[in-house]
C-alpha cells in the first residue's frame, strides 16, 4: 500500500510540475494592469525568471495609453534579450511609427541616453511546435532579425509602448514582449546556464526547447529551438489579469488526488476479504458461535446460563392443612 501510494505522490509531482516548473522560468504581466496608463514609469526586477508581457486595446480604458517599464537586474553580468513573440499595431508611415509603437532604451538618472528604433506594424505569432530534430526552422519562415532586441551595456532597460485605442475597432490591437536575463559569459562546466549557439550569451539550460524563443543573438533559426526533440508548449497568455491559474492543470490534480482516494479504499476492501478467506473454518466458526451467544444471552452484563440443570426440581411441600395435628411435636421447658 505504501508503494502504491509513493508511485502516486510521484505522478502528482510531475503533473504538478508542468505547471509549477513553467512557473519557476516565467512570470506573466498583464501592461493593462501593471501600467498606470499615463506613462509614468514602473519599476520591475529581476534575476533569472523569463518576464511576458501581454497587452490587449480591449482591455485599455479611455482613447491613448502609454506604458514606461523600467527593468533591472542586480548582476552586471547580465543583460536582456527581447523576442516580439506577437504584434498587431498600427503600420508604419513615410514619418515612421507615430500613432502606434514600442521603443527600448536606457537612461542616466532622469537622462535618457540611448533610444531604439521604434517597432509597430503586424508580426504574427509563430509556432514552433511543428519543429523536430530533423528540423532547424520553423514553419512558416520566422525572420528573426525583426523581432529581437538586446541590451547588456546597463542593469537596466527602459520600454516605452504607445497605443491608440480607436472608440469602434474591429480587431484589437494587441503586444506580446518576452524579456528573458541572460549571462554575458559562462564556461561549459556550468550547471545552470547553456551558451546560445556560438555566442557567448547564455540562458539557463531549462528555457532550451520549451518551444518558446529566448536567444535572441541572431538572425538565423534561433538557438535555443534548434534539433530538439522534444518541445513544450511555449508561454500560453492569461485571459484575464485576474485569472492566472489554468483550469486543465487544477482538475487533473483534484482527479489524480480522487483516484488515490479510491485505490486506498478499494486496497482496504481487499485485504478484509482476504483475510476473512484464509482463516480455518473451524476458528471461523468458533467466532461466529462466540457472537452469536454474546449477543443472544447476554443482558445488563450478566450472563445467562444456557445449559438445562441436570436434577429434576424438589417436589412442592404439603399445605398446612394437610399436616396432623398429633404429628407436631410439643416443646416445653419440662421435656428439656
Amino acid at each position: 500500500m505504501y508503494r502504491i501510494i509513493s508511485i502516486l505522490a510521484v505522478i502528482i509531482s510531475k503533473i504538478s510540475c508542468l505547471y509549477c516548473y513553467k512557473n519557476d522560468l516565467y512570470k506573466t504581466y498583464r501592461l493593462e494592469k501593471l501600467c498606470r496608463g499615463d506613462g509614468g514609469k514602473v519599476g520591475i526586477v529581476i534575476n533569472d525568471v523569463v518576464s511576458a508581457f501581454f497587452l490587449n486595446s480591449s482591455l485599455v480604458p479611455g482613447e491613448t495609453f502609454n506604458c514606461h517599464v523600467e527593468m533591472v537586474v542586480r548582476s552586471a553580468n547580465t543583460g536582456f534579450f527581447v523576442y516580439f513573440e506577437e504584434m498587431n499595431l498600427s503600420e508604419s508611415t513615410l514619418s515612421g511609427c507615430n500613432e502606434d509603437f514600442v521603443q527600448f532604451g536606457r537612461d542616466i538618472l532622469f537622462v535618457t541616453s540611448h533610444l531604439s528604433k521604434k517597432y509597430c506594424g503586424r508580426m504574427e505569432k509563430v509556432s514552433l511546435s511543428h519543429c523536430d530534430k530533423n528540423r532547424t526552422e520553423p514553419t512558416p519562415t520566422l525572420k528573426l532579425g525583426e523581432r529581437i532586441y538586446s541590451e547588456e551595456r546597463d542593469r537596466e532597460m527602459d520600454i516605452w509602448i504607445r497605443l491608440s485605442v480607436p472608440a469602434v475597432t474591429v480587431t484589437s490591437k494587441t503586444v506580446t514582449l518576452v524579456v528573458t536575463p541572460f549571462k554575458k559569459a559562462c564556461s561549459a562546466n556550468d550547471l545552470q546556464y547553456r551558451k546560445c549557439g556560438n555566442s557567448p550569451r547564455c540562458i539557463r539550460k531549462e528555457l532550451f526547447c520549451d518551444g518558446q524563443i529566448n536567444c535572441a543573438v541572431t538572425d538565423n533559426s534561433p538557438e535555443d529551438e534548434r534539433n530538439c526533440s522534444w518541445m513544450g508548449r511555449g508561454i500560453e497568455e492569461p485571459k484575464t489579469w485576474k485569472s492566472q491559474v489554468p483550469f486543465l492543470e487544477g482538475f487533473l490534480f483534484l482527479l489524480v488526488i480522487l483516484l488515490i482516494v479510491l485505490i486506498y479504499i478499494g486496497v482496504r476492501v481487499f485485504r478484509r476479504r482476504k483475510l476473512n478467506k484464509g482463516e480455518y473454518p473451524a476458528v471461523r466458526e468458533q467466532r461466529d458461535l462466540i457472537q452469536f451467544n454474546s449477543d443472544q444471552y447476554r443482558e445488563c452484563d450478566t450472563v445467562v446460563p444456557v445449559s438445562a440443570p441436570s436434577c429434576p426440581p424438589l417436589p412442592l411441600p404439603p399445605p398446612y392443612s394437610q399436616i396432623d395435628s398429633s404429628t407436631v411435636i410439643q416443646y416445653s421447658y419440662a421435656n428439656r
